[in-house]
Formats: structure tokens, sequence, C-alpha cells
């Protein structure tokens, strides 16, 4: 399925005040199409003209590029990832403003095939959704294809161990859940808390593990 959104219509770049980590002003116009050079992890890529750009909606297992200490299913994502765009001429559409406090940009990336990277990678249990108090339009679709991915364990859900519990705590502003003993967990306001009998009924509800007590 396609990515489009809303699609910019420039290559234009530019530098000054405001400029992100690699040295672009977050007033530069982004690019709606560009070769991937590089690929960083499981949903993050660098485009030809430097642009670093992370997947909308899109979280990935992380990767220790100092020491090697992958999260579960981090090199599957990344290698998925990189066999997806690596080289490859992609389309990229944006919403709101564009980019991250990190100075990436955030885009829904399709392929020269129609393939959406974004909504791959979830459907093959490679990556989480990534959904925060601004939310995106597709958030319906890609909580759809996280539950269709968690109850046919496919990807992580399917190979990575992880000890249970019998209960769980979700934040409902941050969408991440967390164990019952886990400090952030204990720290969640009770407007935002919810609980969950079990992981994957807050991974199928598109919530996305905690990284400090992965549950």
């Amino acid at each position: 399925m396609a990515c489009l959104v809303t699609a910019m219509d420039s290559h234009r770049v530019s530098f000054g005040e405001g400029a992100g980590i690699l040295g672009f002003s977050k007033n530069a116009t982004p690019p709606t199409a560009a070769v991937v050079v590089k690929v960083l992890d499981g949903d993050t890529v660098v485009l030809k003209g430097g642009f670093r750009v992370r997947y909308l909606g899109v979280d990935a297992p992380e990767m220790d590029h100092e020491r090697g200490r992958h999260d579960c299913y981090a090199v599957e994502a990344f290698e998925r990832n990189k066999a997806m765009v690596l080289g490859q001429v992609v389309t990229l559409s944006y919403e709101g403003h564009p980019w991250d406090d990190h100075g990436r940009l955030l885009a829904y990336v399709m392929t020269g095939d129609g393939t959406c990277v974004n909504a791959q990678l979830i459907r093959e249990g490679l990556a989480y959704v990534f959904l925060g108090p601004e939310g995106f339009s597709r958030v319906d679709e890609f909580v759809k294809l996280q539950g269709e991915a968690v109850l046919e364990r496919r990807g992580l859900y399917g190979y990575c161990p992880v000890s249970e519990e019998t209960r769980y705590v979700g934040n409902a502003r941050t969408f991440i859940f967390h164990r019952p003993n886990c400090p952030y967990g204990v720290q969640v306001h009770a407007r935002h808390r919810l609980e969950f009998s079990s992981r994957w009924e807050a991974l199928e509800r598109g919530f996305r593990p905690c990284r400090r007590c992965r549950p």
C-alpha cells in the first residue's frame, strides 16, 4: 500500500540557525524522492544529500553500534530494512512538522514497487508502532498490522523470549507498557494508567514495550 499522505515538491536544502544535527535547517524543504545511501538500523536511513530519515510511526528494536549489544531482532530488522531500501530511490511523504528533536525527518517511505516500508516492517513483526501524544494519520492501520503480527507470532513476537508477568501497566499518553514493578510504570499518572492482563494484550492494542524493564 502506498505511503503518500502530503508531499512537498522541492529538493532545496538550506542551512543556518536552528540547524539539526546534520547541519540542515528545520526550515529546509524535505525531499519527496531520494536515493538511500545508508541504513542505520531497522527504522532510520540516510539519503543522498545527507538527510537522515526516521520512519514515521515505527520503532524497531534498538541497535547498539558501540558495544554490539543489540536488542532481540534488531539485526533482522536492520537487514530487512537494508534489503528493501539501500541503493534504491524512495518516495517520501510527511505529516505536520516533519522534523523530530534530533534533526531527523519523520516520513512515510515508499519503494519503487509501491511497498510502504513503515507498514511492511510492522506487518512482518520487525518493529513496533511508535505512537505518541501527537499521533499520526495511519495509526489505526499500523495498530491493526501490529495486532495481526502478534496473533500470528511473526518476527520478534515468535522469536524473542520474554518472562511473563501476571499483569502489566500501560501509559495511555506514551503508549508504552511496563512490568508492574518498573520505576517508569510506577510513575504513570492515574489518568493515563491502564492495566493489561498479558503482554500480548498490550501489544495487540498498539503499545510498545518499555526499554528499561523489557516486558
